[in-house]
């Protein structure tokens, strides 16, 4: 049973993903970069990994009681439409970072909700182009408080949507008036009268 001081995440994960926290009413409550932590072999820099006791704490702090993450899937990406096969490495490393969380998850004891990118977009990018700064533009119409300025604020910006998807498709839970003229606005989710 979900409490009123409890909250709801969203996750795009992988090091360059982002977090988002929402209340049951549908209220954006916090949005941060992934905590990450950057590491070392000898005098050079390895690169970053995430941090656990941060992502851990984020959780705890917000009382989160169920994370929604975006279900990691090794699949080709996209340059220049053209699909380009991503590094062994680096689809390791997502894959890596996205068990780390679900574990964190586990270990918290939150519900944790997979949601596939094509589940996500279709509902909350109808009619929108498929490049990474639409993404920007979709998360700014619906929360015009957050200022998602730069191009890499995607990430950011997906979790964001992340959690909007979860709010309208899942939990079924907008009490917030602004929210629902908002969600009228996107098409094919404009709320049926009577209900």
């Amino acid at each position: 049973m979900t409490t009123s001081n409890q909250s709801y995440a969203s996750i795009d994960p992988g090091v360059s993903g982002a977090i988002a926290i929402f209340s049951y009413v549908g209220q954006l409550q916090h949005l941060v970069d992934m905590p990450t932590i950057q590491t070392t072999k000898g005098k050079s820099k390895k690169g970053a990994v995430l941090d656990r006791a941060a992502i851990v704490d984020l959780l705890l702090l917000h009382a989160v009681d169920h994370v929604f993450i975006e279900l990691s899937q090794a699949r080709p990406a996209r340059r220049g439409g053209q699909s380009v096969t991503p590094g062994i490495v680096s689809t390791g490393s997502y894959m890596r970072n996205y068990g780390i969380l679900v574990g964190i998850c586990a270990g918290l004891q939150i519900r944790c909700t997979e949601i596939t990118p094509a589940k996500w977009k279709r509902k909350v990018m109808s009619g929108m182009s498929k490049d990474k700064g639409a993404s920007i533009i979709r998360a700014s119409e619906l929360y015009p408080e957050i200022r998602l300025i730069r191009k890499k604020n995607h990430n950011k910006a997906d979790a964001v949507l992340i959690g909007w998807y979860a709010a309208t498709e899942i939990l079924r839970i907008f009490a917030n008036s602004n929210v629902i003229e908002l969600k009228a606005a996107i098409p094919g989710t404009a709320t049926q009268k009577g209900r």
